[in-house]
């Protein structure tokens, strides 16, 4: 077969070598030897060396380029592959050679002998030798190796967290379903495999994170829904348990109109009777593994952004005691509580070893009294009571010198929660709590710490990428697969610019925006943003976990907690696009607002629910404003609002 070398004009019909010299998309300098790496695990995406290749221009040459990598190394017929992406065209083999054209003027220079393409008269193929890595290959190699002998826990979460989305999302072809299907169940089976790994090693927190990961990717199927549930059974959860089925009844109702089949109702019948699976074993069918270990942390793939506010927060909780992170749904508070965990069960730490550190999911917790059992249960003990909990506690912590106890989500603790974390605290010589919630506890002991967005950038291209603002530095990390920080041009600072500027400092919007840039380019995405549309943020994939596609819902969790009153004014506060005081809320959400649920609102409620708006993290406060205190919602939550989230009979956006 020949190979793809020379520059010039589109290749006379049946010419047996592919064109590839000069390239009107990418700057590489002629010569530049240098390995290319493609990710097809999602949308398809390359880089030569460490600089993003982009996409061709043309989509017909996207997809020949994508149907190559497929069957890389197998060399193909013409006819095949003309047939397979242009079946409608009457002269499908000019558009395969003129495509073919395109593609190798796309390419980088290739490797002396080594090309890119092989192709001749008849046959076309992707060169197997050629210097590219395909990420599918090291996804395969490493979910065999799991298949093969114990699993590698560390190296099969590395390969996985390059799954960004479906095989080569974003394309839809006949030709494309077969594989695209094949991938998919070898990727539900490997991240089970994890979870299962995760569960055997005693990390619950780890094998509950993977097994909502495939949730998140596919809702609609009930096996990651059933593997949520037995982690909860093994971990003697059985109300957690219980809440995944619920998720999962509801979503089958909505989307397909039937219920769950019936392994999975068996369970949801194992978690209303109270039996508790044993451990580990139970999930995976092999031997128990340990107890949940203190120390036990949520998994990140990327780096946390904001080491100060960290530090500034541990050194609270050692003058202090008790801290409780209050701020916005998806400001940032776990990932801050978890950074601030970390480092304090570091053994290398500055000022003495490491700090014995639980982690416990309060979410749900609080309404059926299963804080003290899970409290206990992250100390490796078992407690259903108040009492056995503190003696639990006290028991593992006793000659350690103390512990920190980190209770995340805790805003449904209740009264029961913050006795707990009073008697805890006083019976327990040594240990330190740090919450998360969007409004402070009501302990005697706590001090509240109010988690701010990050800071945005000052002016319209007031930053460098060399020291960008908090918000920035947080996006353009996350965004790293698809924006090289050092090589932005001005007209790329500005969009950013622009988007960090829209997303008003909300950490897990930034995140989920960065993720977006996998399917939408900077140009679009700032656009978006400028007008309030989250629509390319709802399909971004490749965050860290559930949390980040569960913002929304947090939102709405939110509201739904709040009194019918408090619910009506936040519907009508949302219609300020910037900042608002007193005055302006009385004037405008004051009285009968037709359209807002009919709701009546007396100007001691405006005054009254604003307070409390506040204090639930739902509406901002500027002490420091020009012209006095100010009051605004952030940008992310007004549009959620917008969107109907949690604001059923309330029309938001009427005055």
């Amino acid at each position: 077969m020949g190979t793809a070398r020379g520059a010039g004009a589109a290749p006379a019909p049946g010419s047996a070598m592919l064109p590839a010299g000069r390239h009107a998309v990418c700057s590489w300098r002629r010569g530049t030897r240098c390995m290319l790496r493609i990710a097809i695990l999602g949308p398809l995406r390359a880089w030569h060396g460490d600089v993003p290749l982009g996409l061709p221009k043309r989509r017909d040459t996207a997809r020949l380029w994508a149907y190559l990598l497929l069957h890389r190394g197998v060399p193909l017929a013409r006819d095949e592959v003309a047939r397979a992406l242009w079946p409608e065209s009457e002269d499908a083999r000019f558009d395969l050679r003129f495509n073919l054209h395109h593609l190798g003027r796309f390419l980088p220079p290739e490797a002396a002998g080594r090309p890119w393409l092989v192709v001749d008269r008849d046959r076309v193929a992707w060169n197997p030798s050629a210097p590219a890595e395909v990420d599918l290959d090291a996804f395969r190699a490493v979910a065999a190796a799991s298949k093969a002998g114990p699993v590698n826990r560390a190296a099969l979460a590395a390969v996985l967290s390059t799954c960004t989305g479906p095989l080569l999302a974003g394309m839809d072809a006949p030709w494309l379903e077969p594989a695209r299907a094949e991938v998919d169940a070898a990727y539900a089976e490997a991240m089970e495999r994890l979870a299962l790994a995760h569960a055997d090693a005693g990390d619950a927190v780890a094998a509950l994170a993977v097994a909502e990961r495939l949730i998140e990717r596919d809702p609609l199927r009930e096996a990651p829904y059933r593997l949520a549930m037995r982690l909860h059974l093994a971990g003697g959860d059985p109300a957690m348990a219980a809440g995944v089925f619920e998720r999962c009844r509801r979503v089958l109702a909505a989307e397909l109109e039937v219920e769950p089949e019936a392994e999975t109702i068996a369970l949801a019948e194992t978690a209303r009777t109270g039996a508790v699976e044993a451990p580990a074993a139970a999930v995976s069918g092999g031997a128990a593994g340990p107890p949940t270990p203190a120390g036990v942390l949520p998994s990140f793939t990327t780096a946390f952004v904001g080491a100060p506010r960290a530090e500034a927060v541990a050194a609270l909780i050692e003058a202090h005691g008790v801290v409780t992170l209050v701020g916005a749904p998806g400001i940032g508070k776990s990932r801050l509580a978890a950074a601030v965990a970390a480092a304090a069960a570091d053994p290398s730490r500055a000022g003495g070893g490491s700090v014995a550190v639980a982690w416990v999911e309060v979410a749900g917790a609080g309404a059926d009294g299963a804080l003290p059992m899970r409290v206990a249960r992250a100390y490796g003990r078992a407690a259903d009571d108040p009492a056995a909990c503190v003696g639990a506690v006290a028991e593992v912590l006793s000659g350690r010198g103390g512990g920190l106890l980190v209770l995340d989500n805790a805003d449904g603790a209740g009264a029961g929660g913050a006795r707990l974390v009073e008697t805890l605290v006083a019976a327990v010589p040594g240990l330190r709590v740090l919450a998360t919630s969007r409004a402070a506890l009501g302990t005697r002991v706590e001090t509240v710490r109010r988690v701010a967005p990050l800071a945005g950038p000052s002016g319209r291209d007031g930053w460098s990428p060399a020291d960008p603002p908090e918000a920035v530095g947080l996006f353009l990390s996350r965004a790293a697969p698809h924006l090289r920080a050092a090589l932005l041009t001005p007209a790329q600072i500005a969009a950013v610019t622009r988007v960090c500027t829209a997303l008003d400092g909300v950490a897990e919007v930034l995140v989920r925006a960065a993720a977006a840039l996998g399917a939408v380019g900077l140009d679009d995405l700032a656009a978006a943003c400028d007008r309030g549309d989250l629509a390319p943020l709802d399909g971004a994939s490749g965050v860290d976990g559930p949390r980040h596609a569960r913002w929304r819902d947090a939102v709405a969790g939110s509201v739904e907690r709040l009194d019918p009153l408090d619910a009506a004014l936040l519907a009508r506060l949302a219609v300020f696009d910037g900042g608002f005081d007193c005055a302006a809320a009385e004037a405008v959400c004051a009285g009968d607002v037709g359209g807002v649920g009919g709701v009546d609102l007396p100007l001691d409620a405006v005054v009254d629910g604003l307070d409390r708006l506040i204090a639930r993290s739902l509406v901002q406060v500027d002490v420091n404003a020009p012209a006095g205190r100010r009051h605004r919602l952030l940008a992310p939550v007004r549009w959620a609002l917008a969107s109907g989230a949690g604001m059923p009979g309330h029309a938001v956006g009427n005055r």
